[in-house]
């Protein structure tokens, strides 16, 4: 039986080398009932911490309420026998400086990291829906803060994208504030997790959310010197609106 699939997105850090080294982006995909599932033990552990919403950058120095968060995030993502799949996490991470070496070097890699990130998690998420569940409809959810709403609504909309993905028609794209949506929460764990591990390796907490049975990519400079001409010709063809180049 066909379900829809809702998907999260969320970055962890921004995409400027001056500040960062890495940046994460994560997308956690399920159906509306493992989502509810999730929903109701996440925002249960609100009262305990006195707080109205999680966030990881305000909370990373609270051991015992990430410990908290990324236990819940664990028991409903493993995937307990074949036949019964959790939420599926997916995080795609690139370091800032390898991309913009790449990047003077062949001149055909996208001006922009977000381009690069969005690009793959979409991919994920889609291609999880379509041979795990047989998805009908995709509602995806991006954090209002962030960039990546505006690089799925071009791609939804444009003609030629249309014509090419008649798929893009059942997207239904949302962007709003993460404190409302647990599941953009959950999405920002996973990115925090990843765009800082050198700081947080350590921790349980970390350790917790790395242990997940998730599908993760890192992008190497020779990947990233090597795209994949697919992408970038599809690019052109559809003539997406340019970027701000990442520095």
């Amino acid at each position: 039986m066909a379900l829809d699939l809702e998907c999260y997105f969320d970055a962890g850090n921004q995409p400027v080398s001056s500040q960062h080294e890495l940046v994460t982006l994560s997308v956690i995909s399920g159906t509306p009932k493992q989502w509810r599932k999730l929903e109701q033990e996440w925002t249960a552990k609100f009262p305990k911490h006195h707080i109205r919403f999680f966030h990881a950058t305000e909370h990373k120095n609270r051991p015992g309420l990430m410990e908290d968060f990324a236990m819940v995030a664990h028991e409903n993502t493993f995937r307990r026998n074949p036949f019964r799949h959790g939420l599926y996490p997916f995080s795609v991470t690139i370091p800032l400086k390898d991309f913009l070496r790449a990047r003077k070097v062949n001149p055909r890699i996208p001006q922009d990291v977000p381009d690069v990130l969005i690009r793959e998690a979409l991919y994920r998420c889609v291609e999880w829906g379509r041979t795990k569940i047989g998805a009908r409809k995709y509602h995806m959810v991006f954090d209002q803060s962030e960039a990546y709403y505006g690089y799925v609504s071009d791609f939804k909309h444009n003609p030629k994208a249309q014509r090419e993905s008649p798929i893009l028609k059942r997207f239904a794209l949302t962007e709003d504030n993460m404190r409302d949506w647990p599941g953009l929460q959950v999405a920002d764990l996973f990115a925090f997790s990843h765009g800082n591990r050198q700081t947080y390796s350590r921790t349980t907490w970390h350790k917790l959310v790395r242990s997940i049975e998730q599908d993760r990519v890192d992008f190497t400079y020779r990947k990233l010197l090597h795209p994949l001409d697919g992408p970038i010709n599809k690019r052109l063809q559809w003539k997406l609106p340019k970027r701000a180049a990442t520095k």
